[in-house]
């Protein structure tokens, strides 16, 4: 059970990075004029 379980963590912890990577570029397409997004430029 022991590799199901770590390959079950990876994969998750895959899902979150990319999770987090969509909800950023949504952020930069959406409102560019916020704060948090224009000095990033």
């Amino acid at each position: 059970d022991a590799p199901q379980l770590f390959a079950v963590i990876i994969l998750l912890a895959l899902m979150g990075s990319l999770l987090y990577l969509a909800v950023t570029t949504t952020k930069r397409l959406v409102i560019p004029w916020h704060d948090s997004v224009a000095g990033q430029q």
